[in-house]
């Protein structure tokens, strides 16, 4: 979650984590989402806005994946002289496609990860890439698909549709297979992924009717109730990201942030009636606070999402430990 730091207790570190990232790609992904028209440099303002202490640009160097050098590695990218022009070539094809948008999102991502164009950041930015995609088609819309957490959870299965994908045309390779095979995973990921986070609103929205009925008599425009509003979204928080995203109307119509006090005081009333609990002292002395059955229900459905079967109880998939992938050529692109 923003502005929360690393040295959380380890019980709700997951979910911190959770929040963070969710965070994180909505602040990256808002803009260009709500763009007409994309550019290379707005697809690398995404990598910049999620890796602000990056380096802007693209790499400058060779990059690759497993081994010690280029010779040994499972995989090496396009030559940095090829990366700019690899970019113009997915723009192009981002703003021009009449693709289906998820068949959209699937190539471009693909397409993104075999051209790494950046040093570190490629998987985040990719990932990123695929939520902005999807948000300016409207199929997504204020929030954030776990599509992420399924690629991760099944990485074996992901780096395998991956090697497809980086088909070579001189060992035999397709290039209509070679999407097909891809887009197939991808869009396994995405029903899971939908299907996981239509359970988890349900689940919040039973939550939040408890809640209610704990807080009855609270008036509607007080801090807690808007306290309330946002732990759903926003289960784990500080006083001062609180005071951040909540607002009150004085008297004269103008909105202003409720005081520290305030909040503070709120928060200590959801903590009597069971709603919220304190679960870190950061190093400032500032206390993070948790609503704990919201941030089950987040562990609970990442659980899911590790599972082909989507249960708790099947063992979550091991990650591979290395990426294989065969050599790309240099003229591979989506068509």
């Amino acid at each position: 979650m923003a502005g929360l730091d690393e040295d959380l207790v380890a019980e709700n570190s997951a979910a911190v984590l959770i929040n963070r990232n969710v965070d994180a790609v909505r602040s990256a992904v808002e803009h260009l989402a709500t763009m007409a028209t994309w550019s290379v440099g707005d697809v690398d303002a995404l990598h910049s806005t999620l890796l602000p202490h990056e380096r802007p640009g693209f790499r400058r160097g060779l990059v690759w994946i497993g081994g010690s050098s280029p010779v040994r590695a499972a995989y090496v990218a396009p030559l940095p002289e090829h990366v700019p022009a690899l970019m113009e070539d997915l723009v192009a094809y981002l703003e021009t496609s009449t693709d289906p948008v998820l068949v959209k999102a699937a190539l471009s991502h693909a397409q993104l990860e075999t051209i790494h164009p950046w040093s570190d950041g490629n998987g985040r930015s990719g990932r990123a890439l695929i939520q902005a995609v999807l948000g300016r088609s409207g199929i997504v819309r204020g929030g954030v698909l776990p599509i992420s957490v399924v690629l991760g959870h099944r990485d074996s299965g992901y780096v395998r549709a991956l090697n497809a994908y980086r088909y070579d045309p001189r060992e035999g390779g397709n290039a209509v297979a070679a999407r097909e095979s891809f887009v197939r995973f991808f869009l396994g990921a995405t029903r899971d992924a939908v299907t996981v986070a239509s359970d988890l609103l349900d689940q919040v929205g039973a939550v939040a009717a408890s809640w209610a009925e704990r807080t009855k008599g609270v008036r509607a425009h007080s801090a807690q109730r808007r306290l309330l509003a946002l732990l759903a979204d926003r289960p784990v928080l500080t006083v001062t990201y609180a005071r951040k995203h909540i607002r009150y109307v004085d008297r004269r119509g103008e909105e202003r942030p409720y005081s520290r006090v305030a909040i503070g005081n709120a928060l200590a009333e959801l903590e009597r009636r069971g709603i919220v609990r304190r679960v870190a002292v950061r190093d400032r002395g500032s206390v993070v606070f948790a609503a704990q059955e919201i941030v089950d229900l987040l562990l609970l459905s990442e659980r899911r999402l590790g599972s082909d079967l989507l249960d708790t109880v099947a063992a979550p998939l091991r990650p591979a430990a290395r990426r294989r992938t065969p050599p790309l050529p240099d003229h591979l692109r989506p068509q």
